[in-house]
């Protein structure tokens, strides 16, 4: 059965506050099908999260929300033998996730640096994520485990975290440390690869997804990897102008302007006929002139048309007169 997926931070809730309308979005689509949730967020864990979905009103189980440090811990038990050493650089959580899939998780200190560079120790695998005390005891471990043979892992490859006051160091740029370190490109296991889209929708039992998210770089292209239909959101990081900017190849099928208003972009915006520079949605018209577009008629149809232009000029566009944002 075709399913949901949803990114979490930007499309269902922005901090602790619910996206208006997301309660009852999922409780209308779950009730139509399987739905599920996917972040790269690996400090948090999974049932902390469907705990605040729960919150809007929407009756979901802990296995639904799909996590980069379940996603990890998940991949490795099905590659690794029972019982294999990995060393975590990461959160509590991304330790238990590994132990309940049945590894041996094993935490840095300084004297295992030593241990690990002069192979009197060794682990099987190295699996980093985010936690707010990784520092440098922990990544001369990840170094010295690396360089040793261990297989490089890491949860997911975002290179800012955003806060209220600008943006702080991700995930990626740590992990990029170690690379440098060691010439060693890590296994993804977040967005933007395939993977976790991949576990998410398997465990719910989807044919098919959908896949939503307000960010194209890890959100869309994940659901591109994935062979999934996507969608944009407009309530987070990405907009129409940045999206019409981009090669038509990484651009979302849909483009809704919040998850209250996706099922209905999805399912119900009328079909779009192209004809030499112009597109028609419905009452929405666009042209393009000079790689710029000119549009009438209602915003979303329009932006609708806009994407089916883009792909048939085969070409990135000035969005021009689209708003960056709609209602």
């Amino acid at each position: 059965m075709t399913g949901w997926l949803f990114d979490l931070d930007g499309v269902v809730y922005t901090g602790r506050a619910e996206v208006p309308g997301a309660g009852a979005t999922l409780r209308d689509l779950a009730s139509r099908g399987p739905v599920g949730f996917v972040t790269n967020n690996a400090s948090r864990s999974n049932s902390a999260m469907a705990k605040h979905i729960r919150s809007f009103g929407v009756d979901i189980d802990d296995r639904q929300v799909m996590t980069s440090a379940v996603a990890g811990a998940q991949c490795l038990s099905e590659e690794l033998a029972a019982g294999s050493r990995v060393l975590i650089v990461g959160s509590e959580f991304l330790a238990q996730c590994v132990e309940q899939a049945g590894l041996k998780p094993v935490r840095p200190t300084a004297e295992l640096i030593d241990e690990l560079d002069s192979r009197r120790q060794q682990v099987d695998a190295v699996l980093q994520g985010l936690a707010a005390n990784v520092g440098n005891i922990d990544l001369c471990c990840a170094i010295a485990a690396v360089r040793a043979g261990a297989r490089f892992c890491a949860t997911n490859p975002d290179l800012r975290m955003p806060k209220e006051t600008g943006f702080f160091p991700g995930n990626g740029s740590f992990v990029r440390i170690v690379q440098e370190c060691t010439g060693i490109v890590p296994e993804v296991y977040g967005k933007p690869e395939a993977t976790m889209l991949t576990l998410a929708a398997r465990a719910q039992n989807m044919s098919g997804a959908v896949m939503v998210g307000d960010q194209i770089a890890t959100d869309i292209a994940a659901g591109k990897a994935a062979a999934m239909q996507t969608a944009l959101v407009l309530t987070g990081v990405d907009s129409v102008h940045s999206a019409l900017a981009l090669p038509p190849a990484q651009q979302p099928d849909v483009i809704a302007s919040s998850i209250a208003t996706v099922r209905a972009a999805v399912e119900d915006t009328p079909t779009v006929r192209c004809d030499a520079d112009a597109a028609q949605c419905g009452a929405a018209r666009v042209r393009c002139e000079n790689s710029r577009i000119t549009h009438s008629g209602p915003d979303n149809h329009a932006v609708a048309a806009a994407l089916a232009l883009s792909a048939h000029l085969d070409r990135p566009l000035d969005a021009g007169t689209l708003p960056e944002r709609f209602v």
